[in-house]
C-alpha cells in the first residue's frame, strides 16, 4: 500500500552526500527518509574499493561545523603536519609542510567517517533509515517511489513530496530524471586503475616514516599515495593512472615482489604485506560525470557524484558533494519548499564549477604521476607562486591553491589563470618554465650518472 506523505524528504542513497544532507535537513526540523541499497555493514566496510582516506582543509570542516558534527569527527581525524613525494626511486624525498595555525588539514577514513554520520542519523527521531533496500522505480507523476528489499525481496511503495538523488555515479535516480527531457550526458572513465592496501603501524614504525605526513612514491607510469590512519597506519593505493592492464600482470606474488623491488625499493622490507592485499582486493577505477539537467521539475534532483563524479585527485571529491547539499539547505532556508525555485537556483549556483572541478581532477590525477622534477607544468606552477608571493596583487597562485580553499568558484579560477597564462606567455613566461625544464633534467641526469 502506498503510504501517505507528510512533508518528507526522501533521500536514495546512504553513503556521505545522503547522510550529509539528511544531518542539515533534520537539523532544521524536517523529516527524511533514506534509502541505500547496502547493509550498514556493507557501506562502511573498510574493505571497499571506496575506502581511501578523506582530507578536509577550511572548506570542509566549516561545513561540518555548520552541520553541528565536527566536534564528533575531529577526535577521528589523523592532523597531516606535511605531504613528502619521492619522484623516482633515485632521488630523494621533497617534504612539504601542510599545516600551519590558520590552515587546518586532516585526513579521516571514509569507512570512518560515514560510521560516524550513520550512527548520529539513527538516533535522530526526524529521520528514518532503510537498509538493504533497491530503488526499482520513480513514478513522477504520482510521485512514488517503489522499492525492494534485497534480503527479504519484499516491495513496497512510498509516496515522496521530493526525491534527491545522492546514490554515487552509478545513480538509479538519474535515469528517471533524465526520461522525457532533454538530456546531455558524458560518464568517462579512467584509463587505469587502482588497487588499495594498508600499511601497519609496526610497519611504518620499521620503515622509519614520520607520522603525520601523507606520502606519494612515483615510478615510470604508476605510483603510490598512503595518508595516515587515526592508528599511525597508512592507506595506501597503488595506482596505474593510464595503464588499463596494468593489474593483469600482477597476478602472483612474484610479479608484485618484481614490481616493488625494480620501482618502489624503499617498501621491499614489506612486499610480502603488500602481496597479500593487492591480490585479495578488487581493482577500482576513477569516473568523471557531466550530466545536464540535474532536475526534473519540482520532484527529483541530484546531488554528489550522482550530478558530477570526478577523480579525488584535488581533494575536494567529499567537499564538494557536501557543497552541493549545504546549497541546496541555504536555499530551502531562503524560499522553504518551493522546489520549483529552488532547484534551477542550485543548478546555476553549482554545475559549472563542479564540471570545471571535474576536469580539472582529471589533470590532478596526472600531477601525481610525473616521476621527475624536470616537469614543465611543476615548474610553470613554482613560477607563478614565486610570482604571486612577490607581487601578490598582480599574479594569482597557481589554480591549486584556491581551489582547494573555495572549490565553489573553481570555473572563475579556471578563467582567471587561463587569462594570467595568456598575458605571461606574451612576455616570455612559457619560454622561461622551458628553458628551466632543460637545466633540471640536464641537472638530474648528472646526478643519475653518478649514482649509477
Amino acid at each position: 500500500m502506498t503510504q501517505k506523505s507528510s512533508n518528507k524528504i526522501t533521500i536514495m542513497g546512504g553513503g556521505l552526500a545522503g547522510c550529509f544532507l539528511a544531518t542539515l535537513l533534520a537539523n532544521r526540523g524536517y523529516k527524511v527518509e533514506l534509502f541505500e541499497k547496502l547493509s550498514k555493514e556493507e557501506i562502511s566496510n573498510v574493505n571497499s574499493n571506496r575506502s581511501y582516506n578523506i582530507t578536509f582543509l577550511a572548506y570542509g570542516i566549516e561545513m561540518l561545523k555548520q552541520a553541528k558534527i565536527w566536534t564528533t569527527i575531529k577526535p577521528q581525524t589523523h592532523l597531516l603536519k606535511g605531504a613528502s613525494t619521492q619522484l623516482s626511486k633515485n632521488s630523494k624525498p621533497i617534504f612539504t609542510p601542510t599545516y600551519d595555525e590558520k590552515h587546518e588539514y586532516y585526513a579521516i577514513s571514509r569507512s570512518c567517517l560515514l560510521t560516524i554520520m550513520i550512527d548520529t542519523l539513527s538516533k535522530n527521531p526526524l529521520v528514518s533509515l532503510h537498509f538493504n533496500t533497491e530503488l526499482l522505480s520513480i513514478d513522477r507523476y504520482e510521485k512514488t517511489i517503489i522499492v525492494e528489499n534485497v534480503k527479504t525481496k519484499k516491495i513496497e511503495t512510498f509516496a515522496c513530496d521530493v526525491v534527491i538523488g545522492a546514490d554515487g555515479v552509478n545513480s538509479l535516480v538519474r535515469p528517471f530524471l533524465q526520461q522525457g527531457q532533454d538530456t546531455s550526458h558524458s560518464q568517462e572513465y579512467s584509463s587505469g586503475g587502482y588497487k588499495q592496501f594498508t600499511i601497519s603501524k609496526e610497519q611504518v614504525d620499521a620503515l622509519q616514516l614520520q607520522k603525520g605526513v601523507s606520502y606519494t612514491w612515483s615510478a615510470q607510469g604508476k605510483y603510490i599515495l598512503a595518508f595516515p590512519n587515526l592508528d599511525d597506519s597508512l592507506a595506501s593505493l597503488l595506482i596505474y593512472p593510464q595503464d588499463n592492464d596494468a593489474f593483469d600482470s600482477l597476478k602472483t606474488e612474484k610479479s608484485i615482489y618484481s614490481l616493488i623491488n625494480e620501482d618502489f625499493p624503499f617498501l621491499s622490507l614489506i612486499n610480502k604485506n603488500i602481496a597479500e592485499q593487492l591480490l585479495a582486493n578488487s581493482k577500482g577505477v576513477f569516473v568523471t560525470i557531466h550530466t545536464d539537467p540535474w532536475y526534473y521539475k519540482d520532484f527529483i534532483t541530484l546531488v554528489g557524484d550522482a550530478a558530477h563524479g570526478f577523480y579525488p585527485f584535488f581533494g575536494q571529491g567529499t567537499s564538494a558533494a557536501f557543497g552541493d547539499c549545504m546549497k541546496l539547505v541555504e536555499l530551502i532556508d531562503k524560499y522553504g519548499t518551493d522546489w520549483q525555485k529552488i532547484f534551477p537556483l542550485y543548478q546555476e549556483a553549482r554545475k559549472k564549477h563542479m564540471d570545471a572541478l571535474g576536469e580539472l581532477s582529471k589533470e590532478g590525477l596526472m600531477r601525481y604521476a610525473r616521476n621527475k622534477r624536470a616537469d614543465f607544468e611543476t615548474i610553470y606552477d613554482k613560477l607563478e607562486s614565486i610570482g604571486h608571493t612577490l607581487l601578490p596583487k598582480y599574479i594569482n597562485p597557481p589554480i591549486v591553491a584556491p581551489v582547494m580553499n573555495d572549490p565553489e568558484h573553481t570555473a572563475d579560477y579556471v578563467e582567471n589563470a587561463k587569462r594570467q597564462r595568456k598575458i605571461a606567455k606574451r612576455i616570455g613566461a612559457s619560454l622561461a618554465a622551458t628553458m628551466l625544464v632543460g637545466l633540471v633534467a640536464a641537472y638530474e641526469n648528472v646526478q643519475t650518472k653518478k649514482k649509477n
